[in-house]
């Protein structure tokens, strides 16, 4: 049974540090976004707009990345904190599921949205990356779980 929760234990760990990157990958790609499709970005960067408006932009930037950033690395981090025996606080899996639940939502709007797309290819990738984020994410819950029950049978055995 200790072997089995320091698997689980690593493993949540590893799940973590994947939820970091995926929000890391999806800061890189929400910067790319507007960097490379968006008209406004290249009329801000080439003078042709007022100073308002460049600080708009970057406002809203900064704001996407917030909203991306930060709920990725406190569920990443907070796994990671449990892989590590750390302090445990289960708002994180709260949160967790909270955020799977958007990640199923978004697929179920990408397969929708696939038969009109433009570009069929970015929608399917976009679908993939979803799915692996939503599973990573109901695995960290699951694992979680089972690191409770085992700690407390453990916790039983050395008290009998």
């Amino acid at each position: 049974m200790q072997k089995e929760l320091r698997r689980r234990l690593d493993t949540i760990s590893i799940l973590g540090t994947g939820i970091c990157l995926f929000g890391a990958w999806g800061a890189a790609k929400s910067i790319m976004y507007v960097l490379a499709d968006r008209d406004e970005f290249k009329d801000v960067m080439s003078g042709n707009k007022g100073i308002a408006y460049t600080i708009f932009i970057f406002l809203i930037m900064v704001i996407i990345l917030t909203v991306v950033l930060v709920p990725h690395f406190y569920i990443g981090l907070s796994a990671r904190g449990e892989g590590r025996r750390e302090k445990r606080h289960t708002v994180y899996l709260f949160v967790t599921g909270i955020m799977a639940a958007l990640y199923f939502t978004s697929i179920i709007f990408s397969i929708t949205e696939l038969p009109s797309a433009e570009e069929p290819e970015d929608v399917i990738t976009s679908i993939i990356l979803d799915i692996t984020v939503a599973i990573t994410m109901i695995q960290i819950i699951i694992n979680s779980i089972k690191i409770k029950r085992l700690r407390k049978q453990l916790n039983e055995q050395e008290g009998q």
